[in-house]
């Protein structure tokens, strides 16, 4: 408990079961699993094996420490919405408890991959009402990454890129020239976080667009996926 009253990490290699209680719930069979415990009241449980937490409860929390049943027993109590972690400990292989300061900036970047997986999510990053109809298509001239509908119903074919440069803009009106050559009607963005100078003038010249997406845009959308999945994932009953 001192530990706890310090902000002390703690880490524990432990023989465990866990019992979930909140928006859904989940238990954990007996294992051996890593248990961290943080110095803001955060508590995380992973297995031996794969990157994401299998259980965890995020901060402001309420820790109780007891013993029950000749376990040692921890119950992670979150407010507000009500959750509550059950942890019931048997066997410790490791234990360590110490202050841990951390004092660097952390600075996190996306990729194309990432910016496709967002404007999916949020097509309106592009325009309001606007939809898309196929990742990744064939057209003349190469493999266009986004193909879309604007609120009028015009074919739209988007170019995903991190930086828009002319190399982008020129592959990008290789896509849309056949259409157009043809009597189609088609639009042409080029999506990227930051464009080279002369690009957005030689898309302007040759009647493309272009859009400009944040970083913090990205970044937030691709953040609530991932704990998406991970809420998901705790409602699985092991």
């Amino acid at each position: 408990m001192d530990a706890i009253r310090s902000h002390h990490l703690i880490l524990m290699i432990c023989d465990c079961r866990v019992e979930y209680e909140g928006r859904a719930s989940s238990k954990l069979m007996w294992g051996r699993r890593i248990v961290l415990m943080k110095g803001d009241g955060s508590v995380v449980i992973h297995r031996p094996v794969g990157v994401e937490a299998v259980n965890w409860q995020p901060p402001p929390t309420v820790i109780h420490i007891s013993s029950e049943d000749g376990y040692l027993k921890i119950v992670v109590v979150r407010r507000r919405p009500k959750e509550v972690l059950r942890i019931y400990i048997r066997s410790i292989d490791t234990l360590y408890t110490g202050k841990v300061r951390d004092s660097g900036e952390f600075y996190m970047y996306f990729d194309e991959e990432d910016l496709k997986k967002a404007i999916l999510a949020h097509p309106e990053l592009i325009e309001e009402n606007f939809r898309i109809i196929r990742d990744e298509m064939e057209v003349e001239g190469g493999r266009v990454d986004l193909v879309g509908e604007d609120e009028n119903g015009m074919k739209t074919l988007v170019e995903l890129k991190k930086v828009g440069n002319m190399e982008a803009a020129r592959q990008l009106l290789r896509y849309v020239s056949p259409i157009r050559r043809d009597g189609g009607k088609v639009r042409g963005i080029l999506v990227a976080e930051k464009f080279n100078s002369g690009v957005k003038k030689f898309l302007k010249i040759n009647g493309l667009e272009w859009r400009e997406v944040r970083r913090h845009q990205v970044l937030s959308i691709i953040r609530k996926s991932r704990k998406l999945r991970r809420f998901m994932e705790g409602f699985k009953v092991e």
